[in-house]
């Protein structure tokens, strides 16, 4: 019957799989309601940025030459033919002005000329205010295509092919004259994290599995067992993304990371409860002693679940949708985990038993298993002796990890969404290099619309702006309104210069991407290398103060930095900050339920030390590192969290038992570490090997989130095994059970 069931359950959790679908916009994990997005969202939507852009870099020490010339004058063209493509900007984009600036005929003529004309053309060209560091390199010898794609394509499922076909577009227009395109921007990256995560949905999971079974079948070396521990874990999956189709969430970059976590969740699981029917069914296989084991492994299999889930709701609390799915998906995952192992296993366990006979591992047989024991048991012969010294050393420890750890600066880079070997990530430098940067601040002025006193002084203020934001330093270059009235001062010096002549002067795309005089504003784009986030902050920091004082200059005229580099420079500090509130909130809780479940205030403080130390050595490992904190590590010190604690509640769960049974504080101990203490080693070599799978994926993120959660796991084993014993010899009178107390006095 319940086999019945758990196969109702997975047919229908097929069916979601079918209807998952995915979205890996590079600004989702920013998605929130604070103050900061919705201005970023009110910007887009006025001045729609380079997140549907992609660009086409062609780099070469000759690159100006009448040929090559050519050859990018067709890529020009092929590309406009690319499905999805709504524009393309380059040098052949320029424009001179009629000397009334009533026509703009193209800079670069229909016959390309040679000799001393064509260097003439490019001296134009290199020096024109709307191509120098835009379109072309001061030095000539870059030159970027900026394709601008239907944001629709952006969002479907094209996207790669439409990339793909961009790139074979410019390979072939180029080829014959020796240059090779490189292709970067945010369309791009997006392609690429959508076919890294596609596979990275395939190796994770089968990858998970396999490392998960190859543990289980080491340790117990019954392949039936290995077996049967497989199946609760591929169950879990597959229903806890079925109900992610069924609920129509998309899969992000984020979520991808789930899957490796709901495997090692469930092989830990399965592993315990595997270990204890081998414990009851040693002598006796029947279904009856199957079900004792789950009678007294389970509750705390669900004790470890719980705290698990805790801790990844948790996540809940941060004002980031990504990050809040990210949370409610992985507690419905690790709940999803423990219901598959406590009614699989038993299940698949039983029916084995009833189609041949179970003959459980010798124990000691293996020899790996006996060195473990023999470990754990010099480690607390060792403690018994220098406990006081052991606790003391912990403390210490402990506070100077956690001093070094309040020394981290938050840190987000758009090229560490791509693998580092990546042609974007390597295009974006060398455009940083080139062109002078990459990344874009975006300032927008705003006065009253219909207020004429602030539009005649506009060009001017915006001068005003162009000058002050180029002297600050890293700053490459500005481009707003103002520039384009320069460039008309030089071409057309009798055009108007005002607003409205402005406005009429333009063609409607050059005066789109500058100025709305319906809501009134105006953009200043300002160009910087990719920085580190704390330089970014800063960077930010001096450009608001050169605003502040435009705005007292220049009365009716306010202006405000926003754009996705502005956005990610604020919103990643408070993003960290509420990862963290959600991990002190889930460390609040969980101790709390500790101390429920053993009844009692006593356990829940000695808990805390072991607990709290992994969270400290990870920061001090990151200060060791680098110094900084991205979001993937922000969120695996609180996911780490949640399953470090499950070896403290095992740990505690049968000393406590072992007291009940009448045993002093030490024996209870001795036979605690001897029990379990094995299990703990394995059940993290576990973990650390399913985590391992992750290293697989080229995504930095997933590199940075296995990582650190591999430090906790390791650090968590020996606040477990080494630090808790010595905690509860010193205080392990507070520990015993009432009955257990009175006993002891006596």
């Amino acid at each position: 019957m319940v086999l019945a069931a758990i196969a109702l359950v997975l047919v229908l959790s097929v069916v979601g799989l079918t209807r998952l679908t995915s979205a890996s916009g590079l600004q989702q994990i920013f998605v929130s309601g604070s103050d900061n997005y919705l201005r970023y969202e009110a910007m887009q939507k006025m001045f729609p940025s380079r997140q549907s852009d992609a660009i086409v870099v062609v780099s070469d020490d000759a690159l100006m030459s009448p040929e090559r010339l050519e050859a990018l004058r067709d890529l020009q063209f092929e590309l406009s033919f690319v499905d999805g493509v709504e524009n393309v900007v380059s040098l052949f984009s320029v424009r001179r002005a009629s000397a009334d600036g009533q026509s703009f005929p193209p800079l670069i003529p229909d016959e390309i000329p040679t000799g001393a004309a064509f260097d003439d053309l490019v001296a134009e060209l290199v020096s024109h205010p709307l191509a120098r560091n835009h379109v072309i390199s001061a030095d000539g010898k870059t030159a970027l295509f900026t394709v601008g794609l239907n944001q629709e394509l952006v969002d479907g499922p094209g996207l790669h092919e439409a990339v793909g076909e961009i790139r074979s577009v410019a390979t072939a227009a180029l080829g014959a004259q020796g240059l090779a395109p490189l292709l970067t921007g945010a369309p791009v990256m997006r392609a690429e994290i959508d076919t890294i995560s596609e596979r990275d949905r395939i190796v994770l999971n089968v990858g998970g599995i396999l490392v998960g079974t190859l543990v289980c079948l080491f340790y117990f070396q019954r392949l039936l067992l290995a077996a049967v521990s497989a199946l609760a874990p591929t169950a879990a999956i597959v229903f806890t993304y079925g109900v992610i189709g069924w609920l129509g969430i998309p899969i992000t970059v984020v979520l991808v990371i789930v899957a490796p976590l709901v495997i090692i969740v469930a092989f830990t699981n399965a592993m315990h409860l595997l270990f204890g029917i081998i414990s009851e069914a040693w002598h006796d296989t029947s279904a009856e002693r199957i079900g004792h084991a789950v009678r007294r492994v389970g509750p705390a299999c669900l004790m470890t679940t719980l705290t698990t889930a805790i801790a990844f709701s948790a996540l809940t609390l941060t004002d980031s949708e990504v990050i809040e799915t990210f949370g409610a998906v992985a507690a419905l995952g690790a709940i999803a985990a423990f219901f598959a192992v406590v009614t699989i296993v038993p299940a698949v366990a039983s029916l084995s038993m009833r189609l041949a006979p179970f003959r459980p591992p010798r124990r000691g047989a293996s020899a790996d298993e006996a060195v473990m024991a023999r470990v754990c048991a010099a480690m607390d012969r060792a403690g018994a002796r220098h406990s006081v010294l052991t606790v003391a050393i912990g403390i210490v420890l402990f506070l100077a990890f956690a001093i070094a750890q309040t020394t981290l600066d938050p840190s987000y880079r758009l090229s560490d969404n791509v693998p580092r070997t990546s042609e974007t990530r390597e295009t974006l430098a060398h455009l940083d290099s080139a062109v002078g940067g990459s990344q874009q601040f975006r300032v927008l002025a705003h006065w009253t619309p219909g207020d004429g006193v602030a539009e005649d002084s506009l060009v001017a203020a915006l001068r005003d702006a162009e000058t002050r934001l180029s002297d600050v330093p890293t700053v490459a270059s500005v481009l707003s309104l103002a520039t384009l009235a320069g460039w008309l001062e030089i071409e057309a010096p009798d055009r108007p210069r005002d607003l409205a002549a402005m406005s009429d002067a333009l063609p409607d795309p050059v005066r789109a991407r500058f100025v709305d005089r319906e809501t009134g504003h105006a953009l200043i784009a300002v160009m910087i290398p990719e920085l580190p986030t704390d330089q970014t902050r800063r960077l930010a920091g001096t450009i608001e103060s050169t605003l502040s004082e435009l705005e007292s200059d220049w009365p009716g005229l306010s202006f405000e930095l926003t754009g996705m580099l502005a956005l990610t420079a604020t919103e990643t500090s408070r993003i960290i900050r509420d990862l963290q509130i959600s991990l002190l909130v889930a460390v609040t809780l969980i101790i709390g339920l500790i101390g429920l479940i053993f009844r009692g205030v006593r356990p829940a403080i000695l808990s805390t030390l072991p607990n709290l130390f992994p969270i400290a050595a990870s920061g001090a490992w990151l200060a060791l590192s680098g110094g900084t904190i991205n979001l993937a590590e922000a969120i695996a010190m609180t996911i780490a969290f949640g399953m470090a604690v499950d070896d403290t509640i095992h740990m505690l769960y049968r000393f406590r038992h072992e007291q009940v049974r009448g045993w002093s504080n030490d024996d209870a101990l001795a036979r605690t570490v001897a029990a379990i203490g094995p299990v703990l080693v394995l059940t993290t070599v576990a973990l650390v090997a399913g985590l391992a799978v992750m290293f697989l994926s080229p995504l930095p993120m997933n590199h940075d989130f296995a990582q650190l959660t591999i430090v906790i796991l390791a650090a968590a084993l020996a606040g477990d095994l080494i630090l808790l014993p010595a905690l509860i010899r010193v205080f392990g009178r507070w520990l015993a059970p009432p009955r257990a107390r009175a006993r002891q006095a006596t």
